[in-house]
């Protein structure tokens, strides 16, 4: 059973605090994620290196329910988590995780042993006997009744792999657009699956290259460092990150300055008010309150002695 080292001042410590500041929460409930995501680090990331993990996946690890790239944010600024140009960690892992990663090691180590011994008393229990020569002392006698078979003749499998190495040799003209045009250019194998996975769906190519210009124009006016930026797959798998891109780049609200954007804010593009009806439609119970919101603002202006033509 695994287990965490857990201290007692974890809970009013400044980097707790800190974070919890940052993130607009309360200490208890912080702690609670942070542990979640070390829970989850210890089967999947025991080194406690962070390299190719993207904010999403340490949000969910973390049970995070917010902006991710916000919360990844919010734990390195506190200090939970090491920025090492560029390639995050997990702050003194081995302080919390390493006489169980210990433990683990020594527990490896010793079954290889356990089994490479059982191979070997098995292979000496199974070894034939020899046969002795009575003329001669001590001398194998060879069989000379069988004939040495012929080993058969494997040919080599070919191997077929693009240019650049990466094992998929017949890229589409169409996804050689999208990557180009995609701010990150980190697995392209899978990126490429993910690809044919939305023609499957009868998503158009265009609507994917589209997307993936219109998110590089968003990451580059949010100034956003690459290992905040989606890998391809993410942008092109099932969640369908792409569909909010196609059109143009959500507008996010800001407060003025380099803020990311409101934790929770709605980003999406709206042409007018009735194209927000649209996309968002209200019960019954809003629609009469709208309504009445309607009137009296009516009859506000019809009474404005200030009112323009």
């Amino acid at each position: 059973m695994a287990w965490l080292e857990i201290h007692q001042s974890l809970i009013n410590h400044r980097k707790t605090l800190k974070a919890a500041a940052l993130l607009h929460t309360k200490p208890a409930p912080l702690i609670g994620h942070i542990i979640s995501f070390w829970l989850w680090s210890l089967d999947n990331s025991p080194s406690g290196s962070l390299d190719d993990v993207e904010p999403e996946i340490i949000a969910f690890a973390a049970q995070w329910d917010g902006d991710p790239v916000v919360f990844v944010d919010a734990l390195t600024k506190a200090g939970f988590l090491d920025d090492n140009d560029g390639v995050l960690s997990i702050h003194d892992w081995w302080e919390y995780a390493g006489k169980l990663i210990g433990r683990r090691v020594q527990n490896r180590e010793r079954m290889c042993n356990a089994r490479a011994q059982h191979v070997r008393n098995t292979c000496d229990a199974r070894a034939p006997a020899t046969v002795h020569n009575t003329t001669q002392h001590n001398s194998t006698v060879p069989n000379t009744t069988q004939n040495e078979p012929t080993k058969p003749q494997i040919k080599p499998r070919k191997k077929t792999s693009s240019p650049d190495g990466d094992g998929v040799s017949d890229y589409s003209p169409e996804f050689c657009s999208f990557w180009d045009a995609y701010p990150r250019g980190i697995g392209k194998v899978e990126a490429f699956r993910c690809w044919n996975a939305r023609l499957s769906d009868k998503s158009p190519p265009d609507d994917l290259i589209s997307a993936a210009k219109h998110y590089a124009a968003y990451c580059g006016l949010q100034k956003r460092e690459a290992r905040y930026i989606m890998h391809a797959s993410t942008f092109l798998g099932p969640d369908k990150h792409y569909l909010e891109y196609v059109t143009d780049y959500p507008r996010e609200v800001t407060n003025g300055s380099t803020n990311r954007g409101l934790v929770g804010c709605d980003t999406r593009v709206y042409k007018d008010w009735d194209d927000f009806n649209r996309q968002n439609p209200a019960d019954e119970s809003e629609q009469q309150d709208v309504s009445e919101v309607q009137r009296i603002g009516e009859v506000v202006l019809a009474r404005s002695p200030d009112r323009s033509t």
